[in-house]
């Protein structure tokens, strides 16, 4: 069972896929957190499709990353998009130009 989604962390982003790297580079420094069981929905919200492949950098640090295209602008349509993916109940909304604090993540999975 080790290999299940227990959490799904959502991200919508109106940029192409390689302005993620901010968030991506805080949630690499999180502490006491297993990404064996978390799954990142990273949202295109533009009604341009940026056919993009998951960024080098996510795929290196073993990051379980699926794109989605959301044509409909909103960031509403954005994360309801990322709702109707997600594999777990556990679900985490971030914003794409944020930094988390070192222990944001262990706080939210493990209460």
């Amino acid at each position: 069972m080790s290999g299940l989604i227990k959490t799904s962390i959502i991200i919508p982003t109106y940029n192409p896929l390689k302005n993620l790297t901010i968030i991506f580079r805080s949630l690499k420094n999180q502490k006491n957190v297993n990404f064996k069981n978390i799954e990142f929905l990273i949202v295109q919200n533009n009604k341009y499709y940026f056919s993009e492949v998951i960024p080098s950098f996510l795929i290196k640090n073993n990051f379980k990353c699926k794109i989605i295209h959301e044509p409909q602008l909103g960031l509403h349509y954005a994360r309801n998009a990322g709702i109707k993916m997600a594999q777990s109940n556990n679900l985490i909304l971030l914003d794409d130009d944020i930094k988390l604090a070192n222990t944001h993540l262990s706080k939210l999975i493990n209460p």
